[in-house]
């Protein structure tokens, strides 16, 4: 029992895990970033119905309906996986979500005992404190491309670890193997697979330069180097891709990377705002101002005493921060995108806890008992605080993601019983929203009240998608708002057909009115 106590430990959080998780797989994609959620799922769902395209549709800005984001990793694996199983589509995208989740943690697991940093137990209550954070039991298992990018980032750096460090000779398709698994990690999402795979690849060129000369540190990295310059051109050519797909449509264009860089990094300023900060760390779960002083001065006193566990600290450090640091407002803005990196924190904390415990244990005179006693009870303590921070933040969005719990329910049952099943609306209002695109399984342009006051975007949109299935305009705002052009540009009924009051869990939100043509 002793012997395996620690594996049990980690079964036990795997179970807690995959309870919560699997709970979840009925939910709607409503609640959390929904937008983003149901964004992904568009492209599956048009993947079912057309089959798979890098020049993929998401219908929400308008024919010729396309404006690929990301390259689809995700969404494919997602929809070959509903072609054999042919099940419920939301269920099966968390589900993917969630094993490339637990295929990331055994990677990660295999990585540290590679590095023989600590001891294996040790790496095991380091696993358990990653899948017992609130931050998982929420987006482990989410309809999202982050697991997968998180997957592929770990195992191309264990990869490129093993030929760089241990294998002496390394066979040519080896290499060809690291390069297959690097373009599928940057292309699937570059905002994971950079701050992981270029911190890796720094410290392994840093750890070869401090035992060799430079001549033979440079013919080691050369071939490493060489695979992530081809990673970063392949992420350039599909930037210019779907950039040039976006650029054919007013609307899409909003999206190129020309129109969102700056938005995408954020400013000076902001990296050097202490409350800018905050909010991030806000969006982590594990954010504890006194908690965090203190684990710094743990890691400070362990990185103090060994330069090998200082080196270990700064990896992990550069690999957290490196994401908000280099796209602060997308880090900032979307809690989601530290999936890849927020668990490098964790590791960082209990990694250091558990060091210090094994400092005092030498000096205990019963150290094994007292030793677990210890591990029990920082263990105990980190799941009762995750649990309160789930029951108090994440709790909510898990049960108001419950389809029962829906708000937008009549709103949709009404408009899919109403509407032909190729028609397409404009959706006006102060945010995109892809989400009743996907539920209502109906194409859409979703446009701000900026857009639709905008004469050559009308014309645009009337010369494009013509009216022959045009059905009229859903509007998030007041019933004034697009009286005059709704009547006089897109010929329908100046008063709404149909008025929908929506409540939420924030209250009553903005009349949803439909104009029919």
């Amino acid at each position: 029992m002793k012997k395996h106590l620690h594996s049990i430990i980690l079964a036990i959080s795997i179970l807690i895990h995959l309870s919560f998780s699997l709970g979840a797989v009925s939910n709607s994609l409503f609640g959390w970033h929904e937008y983003r959620k149901t964004q992904t799922a568009l492209t599956v769902q048009y993947f079912v119905k057309e089959g798979v395209s890098l020049d993929y549709k998401t219908p929400i800005v308008g024919a010729p309906w396309k404006v690929p984001m990301e390259f689809p990793t995700y969404q494919a694996i997602v929809y070959w996986v509903h072609s054999v199983f042919g099940g419920n589509l939301e269920a099966e995208g968390r589900i993917v979500s969630l094993i490339f989740f637990y295929l990331s943690l055994f990677i990660i697991y295999r990585f540290l005992a590679k590095l023989n940093i600590t001891s294996k137990n040790n790496i095991k209550l380091i696993i358990t404190g990653i899948i017992l954070s609130n931050y998982y039991l929420y987006w482990g298992g989410v309809f999202l491309i982050e697991t997968t990018a998180l997957f592929f980032s770990v195992w191309y750096s264990y990869i490129l670890y093993i030929n760089t460090i241990e294998k002496e000779r390394v066979k040519i398709t080896s290499w060809l193997f690291l390069l297959i698994i690097g373009l599928i990690g940057m292309l699937t999402k570059v905002t994971a697979f950079i701050p992981i795979a270029f911190t890796i690849l720094v410290a392994i060129g840093l750890h070869i330069l401090s035992k060799n000369s430079f001549a033979t540190t440079f013919k080691k990295l050369l071939i490493p180097c060489i695979t992530f310059l081809i990673c970063v051109v392949m992420q350039y050519w599909w930037v210019t891709y779907s950039d040039n797909i976006k650029l054919e449509n007013p609307i899409a264009k909003q999206w190129a990377s020309s129109e969102i860089r700056a938005w995408n990094f954020g400013t000076l300023q902001q990296r050097l705002t202490p409350a800018q900060w905050t909010h991030y760390f806000n969006g982590l779960g594990h954010y504890v101002s006194a908690l965090y002083a203190l684990v710094f001065l743990i890691a400070g006193y362990n990185s103090f005493r060994n330069k090998r566990i200082l080196g270990f600290n700064i990896v992990l450090l550069a690999i957290f921060f490196s994401g908000p640091l280099l796209f602060f407002n997308l880090f900032k803005v979307h809690t989601y995108y530290s999936i890849a990196t927020n668990l490098f924190f964790i590791i960082f904390m209990f990694f250091n806890i558990l060091e210090l415990r094994n400092t005092i244990a030498d000096k205990l005179v019963a150290p094994k008992l007292k030793l677990a006693g210890v591990t029990f009870l920082i263990l105990g303590i980190f799941a009762l605080y995750s649990y309160r921070i789930y029951n108090t933040g994440y709790k909510d969005k898990y049960y108001t993601s419950r389809p029962e719990n829906n708000p937008y329910n009549e709103f949709i049952d009404y408009m899919t019983k109403h509407t032909d099943s190729d028609a397409y609306f404009v959706m006006c209002g102060n945010k995109l929203n892809s989400n009743l695109t996907y539920y209502m399984d109906r194409k859409s342009i979703d446009a701000t009240i900026d857009y639709i006051d905008n004469r050559d975007i009308k014309d645009m949109l009337l010369k494009r998608n013509g009216t022959a299935h045009f059905n009229g305009i859903i509007s998030f705002q007041s019933d004034t708002t697009l009286k005059k052009s709704v009547a006089e540009l897109w010929q329908v009924n100046p008063q709404p057909s149909y008025k929908c009051r929506i409540y939420d869990n924030s209250g009553i939100l903005p009349d949803w009115l439909c104009y029919f043509k």
